[in-house]
Parts: C-alpha cells; structure tokens; sequence
C-alpha cells in the first residue's frame, strides 16, 4: 500500500478576522477559521434534493392530469395513488433541504452560543427556507472568497528553478513591408523584466479548482436568492 503523503499542513491557522453577517438587526459571527468541506457537502446536497423536488414535482403534475383523464373508477384510484405518492416526495424533498441548511450552518457557525442565538433569532422571526437559504449563500461566498494563506515557510517570491523566463521575447525586426493607409495594427507591450508570477502552492491551485467547481452553485445561490 503506497503512503501518499502529510496532508494538513499547507495552510496555516487563519491570521484574519472572522466574519459577520446580520439577521433581523443581530449580529452574527462566522469564525476565521472554516472549513470548505461543509460548503461541498451543502453544495451537492443542495443540487441532490433540489433536483429531486423538481423530478417529484413533476410526476406530481402528470398524475393530477391522470386524475383529471381517468375513465374508470381503477384509472382514478391509480391517478390518486400516484399523485399522494408524488407530492410525499416533494415534502420529502423539501424536508431534506431543511436538513441540509440545518447541517450547514451548524458545521459552520461552530460556536455554540452563536448558533443558539440564530437558531432563536429564526423562531422568534418565523424566519422561512428562503431567508435561511440566503443566510447560507452568504456564508458560502464569505468563506469560498476568503485568500488563501501561504505556509510560513514558503517564499513570495519567483520560483528559483533555473529555467529561466517563460516570456517570450519580443523581436524589434521590421515587418515585411508597410501597413495599408489607416491600418493599425495591435501589438503586445515587450516584457522588459522577463518576471513571472511566481507558482501556486498545492493549496493555491486546489483553492482555485474548487472555486471554479462552485461557479455552477453560485449560480443556483443567485437565482434561489433573488440576487
């Protein structure tokens, strides 16, 4: 069995300040340090059952229009069944949901005081699934968008690998003859320094794949939100 490796280490503790979001004129505390597991989870849990209610919904509809076509007392009864089974899923899926933004909030708001207080501040408002669904998103977009830290031994500088530049340079050498009267032709600026950026870590580039990876969701965040 091959070892693959220390993992845990690339990212150091969080130096920053923790976030805060408020919800009905209280303040909120999302803490520095978070982790983006529980946002994957409640990413693929949000597409699961949202997919799922959408699906249900829709057989939901089709046996309304079997009720509706039925030519015998059989047909009704199997049109009838077919529907109550149906919208058992949608509530079914809705219950999910719920569980999902449940589990996510508290996978994030890790303090036990902060998420007693949310969860009070939500009864007392009669707060519903959309208003808790925004209250996710932000978290979501807070902590996706948080930079990512570097390891304290590692250097911000180019990397020292002895390859040199990877910019091309720019040849001065006259074009083959002269541009059409009013023709002007773009051309990139010269790289005089030859610098590059330097490389991502590991973390940096698994940091961006990730954040690609939630464009899709980002999407389903706007539209579920309104925004």
């Amino acid at each position: 069995m091959a070892y693959l490796g220390e993992f845990g280490r690339a990212i150091q503790d969080a130096e920053g300040e923790p976030d805060h979001f408020s919800f009905y004129g209280d303040q909120f505390v999302v803490p520095a340090r978070a982790s983006s597991l529980p946002i994957a989870k409640f990413a693929w849990q949000t597409k699961v059952f949202q997919k799922a209610q959408s699906q249900a919904e829709e057989r939901r509809d089709i046996a309304r229009g079997m009720v509706q076509r039925a030519r015998s007392q059989e047909e009704w009864d199997d049109a009838q069944l077919a529907e109550a089974t149906a919208s058992g899923e949608v509530v079914q899926a809705g219950l999910d949901s719920l569980a999902a933004i449940w589990e996510y909030l508290r996978s994030t708001i890790t303090d036990e005081t902060e998420f007693e207080r949310l969860y009070v501040k939500a009864i007392e408002v009669g707060a519903d699934t959309d208003e808790l669904f925004e209250v996710c998103a932000q978290i979501v977009q807070a902590v996706a968008g948080r930079p990512t830290r570097r390891p304290s031994g590692s250097s911000d500088g180019p990397s020292s690998t002895g390859r040199g530049s990877t910019v091309p340079s720019v040849s001065g050498a006259p074009t083959s003859g002269p541009e059409p009267h009013g023709t002007q032709v773009w051309e990139p600026p010269v790289a005089q320094s030859g610098w590059a950026p330097p490389p991502m870590t590991a973390a940096e580039k698994q940091r961006a794949e990730f954040r690609e990876q939630m464009r899709p969701v980002g999407e389903l965040v706007r539209t579920r939100s309104g925004g």
